[in-house]
Formats: C-alpha cells, sequence, structure tokens
C-alpha cells in the first residue's frame, strides 16, 4: 500500500509541474518604445515617415496606390492592409516597403496610432 501510495503522489506531483510548465499564453506582448513620442499623433507626424518608406513606389508616377497625402492614404487601403504591410505580417511582396529593412518600431507605432485614430 505505502509503494502505491507513493506512485498516485509522485505521478500527481509531475502532472502538476506539467500543466503548469506547459501553459500557453496566447498573449502578444508589445515592447514599450522607449524615445518614441506618441502623444497627439497627427498626419503631420506621419508624412515624413511616408515620405522617407513609401513615396518611391506609391506616388501617381510610382507604380503603385498613391500615398502621397493624407486622402490619397485614406482612399488608398485599410488601416489593417496597411498595419499588417509594415508589420510585414501580410508575406512576400505584401511587406512594406518593399524589398527594403522593416520601419523602426517607433515608426510602426505612429502609423498605427494616426491610422487607429482616423478610423474612430
Amino acid at each position: 500500500m505505502n509503494f502505491k501510495l507513493k506512485v498516485l503522489s509522485l505521478i500527481a506531483v509531475v502532472t502538476v509541474l506539467v500543466s503548469v510548465s506547459c501553459k500557453k499564453d496566447n498573449k502578444q506582448t508589445v515592447a514599450p518604445v522607449t524615445g518614441c513620442d506618441t502623444v497627439n499623433v497627427t498626419y503631420s507626424t506621419v508624412e515624413p515617415i511616408f515620405k522617407n518608406n513609401c513615396i518611391v513606389c506609391h506616388s501617381p508616377t510610382g507604380g503603385a496606390s498613391d500615398l502621397t497625402s493624407e486622402t490619397a492614404i485614406k482612399g488608398s487601403y485599410t488601416s489593417l492592409e496597411i498595419i499588417n504591410s509594415i508589420n510585414h505580417l501580410s508575406g512576400g511582396n505584401r511587406n512594406m516597403p518593399r524589398g527594403g529593412s522593416k520601419m523602426s518600431d517607433c515608426d510602426i507605432k505612429k502609423i498605427t496610432i494616426w491610422l487607429n485614430n482616423q478610423a474612430k
């Protein structure tokens, strides 16, 4: 009987340890971007980001949808399409800037805030 109690106790301990250690956390944590001013983000905040990263292709003469003005940006793509593209969540040629490095976390955060505020 003593042996059975030890085995059952061991099984119980192992079960608890496995269940605690295998807990899956689906939450995505976003690390704070230090030194990134995201207070009162407006179009004038994100305009230089679009100019530096997008206008080569996304202009009236660039061949892709125009992103040279606030009106053009709002009419070209949905906020989600832009956010997914600049976060490299769209895959392949949809990751922007195309052929370039991913934008800084700060620039992505500013664009995301601005686009989300436009949707309200």
